[in-house]
């Protein structure tokens, strides 16, 4: 979860992504025969923009991550990039927080709560939970728990809407489930921040369900949406905050064995219609968050964009 209410977890890279042959730099434009995701419709091609590969690698300095860019309203891939062996297209990570997003279109698309039900925004004593620093938002809505991340408003969230329920529009989504329970045996939470993992591409795909009513219900897709915009605004993704057009945007941080953490960071562009979805990934130093590290990527990308 972000900002790490468990700090274990390590980055989890497909063996696939280090098959021989692999270079540790990647800059790959769309495969003709690539697999398009649930919402993806038979439109017009994202607009050429034969040097973004090269700024996404760029942006990506010394750090091994990945970027991938897609047209938002077709899925195509404009763009994908990555460097240390980290493969945008095979290479797993923890999503972190940025899973939030999947959780509150869950809960919204099964009606298990609404736009203004309350959620716990302090602590969830009996299960050990608190927020990052010990931060205490009061009672507090989806959107706004989305714009601070609210780690105990989402642990509430994600059993209200239970397992089955959630892993069923991670499915409708196009994004990979890996079986796991919310709770063990013992009653304690079981983070699906953690026991899930995507790649890169996977994370863009996830964007660009809230960029149209393809995937969700209007108002879901148009409630996530805008809270991604609120948290550029005055939330976790304040590297992207003075970027016009406006950005919708959500962080994400994951601890890693190693003792560094890996940073990703989805967003939108721009906000209110959306044309393009980026996703990034790094490996960051200790202490990092998504925004720290994969924000500055994204923002180099996203200032690159044509139109």
């Amino acid at each position: 979860m972000v900002q790490g209410l468990r700090a274990a977890g390590a980055l989890i890279a497909s063996s696939a992504a280090l098959a021989a042959g692999c270079g540790d730099d990647r800059t790959t434009a769309p495969a003709a025969d690539e697999r398009r995701p649930a919402s993806a419709t038979a439109t017009a091609p994202a607009a050429p923009a034969p040097d973004l590969a090269a700024v996404a690698r760029r942006a990506l300095g010394t750090r091994t991550g990945g970027v991938v860019v897609l047209d938002a309203r077709t899925g195509r891939t404009v763009a994908a990039a990555g460097r240390g062996g980290h493969d945008p297209r095979r290479t797993r990570v923890r999503p972190g927080s940025t899973y939030k997003t999947l959780v509150a279109a869950a809960a919204l698309q099964a009606r298990v709560i609404t736009a203004g039900t309350q959620l716990e925004g302090d602590a969830i004593p009996e299960l050990g939970m608190t927020n990052f620093r010990g931060e205490r938002f009061g009672p507090i809505d989806v959107a706004d728990g989305l714009v601070v991340s609210s780690n105990t408003a989402f642990v509430d969230l994600s059993l209200r809407v239970g397992r089955r329920r959630l892993f069923a529009a991670a499915r409708r989504a196009g994004f990979p489930v890996t079986p796991a329970p919310l709770q063990d045996g013992t009653g304690a939470y079981v983070d699906p921040d953690e026991t899930q993992v995507a790649t890169v591409h996977d994370l863009a795909q996830l964007a660009a369900t809230f960029a149209h009513d393809r995937v969700w219900r209007p108002e879901v897709a148009a409630t996530v949406r805008g809270a991604m915009a609120d948290a550029v605004r005055r939330g976790t993704a304040k590297t992207l905050r003075d970027l016009r057009p406006r950005v919708a945007a959500k962080t994400g941080t994951m601890g890693r064995a190693d003792g560094r953490t890996q940073a990703s960071l989805i967003a939108l562009t721009p906000a209110d219609a959306p044309r393009y979805a980026v996703a990034a990934s790094v490996v960051a130093r200790p202490g990092e968050l998504g925004d720290d590290a994969a924000g500055p990527v994204v923002r180099r990308v996203l200032r690159a964009l044509p139109g």
